[in-house]
């Protein structure tokens, strides 16, 4: 695969005009691609960390309702398996990254 400065490196080594227009084209092309690709990955990285937010904020949520239920020991259940949920998740994220 050819990337923006292997396009821009042949633009300026080559002599007709034309070629280079086109190499050069080539290149912004590729360089809009990658951003958008950029944007595109942070835009879901903020998505998952508001739909994270939103399912610890429920299971707290639902934790507090259990206790004031009168089940402190499902409550705490429900709490283990919400911290090992979350503690999976980024641990498995940031092996996916290696």
């Amino acid at each position: 695969m050819t990337t923006t400065s292997q396009y821009f490196k042949l633009a300026v080594e080559t002599p007709d005009e034309d070629i280079k227009r086109c190499l050069l084209t080539l290149a912004e092309r590729d360089q809009a691609d990658r951003m958008e690709l950029a944007r595109l990955a942070h835009s879901a990285a903020r998505r998952g960390q508001i739909f994270g937010i939103l399912a610890v904020t429920l299971c707290a949520a639902l934790a507090g309702y259990v206790a004031f239920l009168g089940h402190p020991g499902w409550a705490a259940a429900v709490v283990l398996i919400e911290v090992a949920g979350v503690a999976g998740a980024n641990v498995a994220g940031r092996l996916s990254r290696r």
